[in-house]
Order: structure tokens, then sequence, then C-alpha cells
């Protein structure tokens, strides 16, 4: 934690050191694992699926439903953007989102910049979504729980999740993780759903 560390005192912050307990047990990346995967276990095994209205939720992390929706009419009909299918585009001041099924060579992502007159393309890969634990909190930022996405139909404005939270009526921002997790069980991945391009 040094190189942290020293960079906040750099600042000016007042870093207290304090000792590692004793009753720290050393464990291996299996293990640790291992514990992770039962406490995932532990934690989901009273989920269920549940469909909610992604227009009721904020996703604090990215723009997902605070833009104006661009439909597919709005789009330049140049040959350059024929090609791309099921493409969502919401743009938010001077960004633009951008979400489609897999990143794609064929979208031309500079191009839509002029276009729309933005300054960054906010990119997410629908499929990538699938599987990554999200933490579900309330409107004071407390989290009321875990949530697996199952899937995110920006089309539909539908949201798809995983999760034993029974009072999802409380839930107002959905916060996405990095962390992919296969049917509440086992960490399978590490991955960055926004791409900024």
């Amino acid at each position: 934690m040094e190189h942290l560390l020293g960079g906040y005192e750099k600042m000016g912050w007042k870093v207290i050191r304090l000792a590692c307990s004793k009753r720290v047990i050393s464990r291996s990346q299996t293990e640790r694992q291992k514990y992770r995967s039962e406490k995932y276990k532990a934690y989901f095994r009273g989920a269920k699926i549940v469909e909610w209205s992604m227009h009721k939720v904020g996703f604090p992390s990215c723009i997902i439903g605070t833009g104006q929706r661009i439909h597919p009419q709005e789009l330049p009909g140049e040959a350059w953007i024929q090609g791309v299918n099921h493409m969502y585009v919401e743009k938010c001041g001077n960004e633009l989102l951008v979400m489609a099924d897999r990143m794609d060579a064929s979208i031309p992502f500079y191009k839509l910049k002029g276009y729309f007159g933005v300054t960054s393309v906010v990119f997410i890969e629908r499929h990538g979504l699938k599987d990554l634990l999200v933490g579900l909190n309330d409107k004071d930022h407390n989290t009321v729980g875990l949530g697996i996405i199952n899937d995110l139909d920006p089309f539909a404005g539908k949201l798809t999740l995983f999760t034993p939270v029974q009072d999802f009526h409380m839930v107002s921002t959905i916060r996405l993780g990095v962390l992919k997790v296969e049917r509440g069980e086992r960490e399978y991945a590490k991955t960055r759903v926004i791409q900024y391009v």
C-alpha cells in the first residue's frame, strides 16, 4: 500500500498506519476464490429473476437513461452507418452513449462524434453486461443488496436481474461493478463494461 499512501502524503493528507491484526489469516489465491464462492452461494441462495424498468433507476457510473434518445431514423443515412444493427444511442450534453450487442470495428465512433457534435462517446457492449455483479442502492446511496445482470434491453427499457433483494421498490440506483459471477456462485472474469472511445 505504500505506493498509494505516499501519494496521499505528498498531497498533504495525514496518513495513520495501523499494525495488522494478529488474527489475520493468510490465504492462498485458491483459498480466497473458494471462500468468495461460498459467500456468493450463501448470499444468492434465495435469489430470483426480477424484471424492472430501467427508467425507474439511475446508473451513476454511466449515462444510460439520462440523455436524449436518438432513434434509428435520426441516425445519419450515410453508407458508413448502414451496417450497424441493434445500436442504441443517447445524447447527453457533450457525450454520446452508444450501446450495441458487441464491440464491432465497423461502428464509426469518430464519425458519430462529428455528426452529433460531441467530444466523447461512451460505449457499452450489451453482451458484456451479462453476469455483471452490481450494487443496488437506495436514494440515500446505501447499499440495499447485490444483484447480477441477466439482461439490459435499452430498446424495451427493461432490466433483468438475479437478486435476493425483495424490497426492490427501495432501489433507486444501480452501480455497475467489474466482476462477473456465474449463476451467483463463482467469479469468472473481470471486465470494464464502460469504454470511452
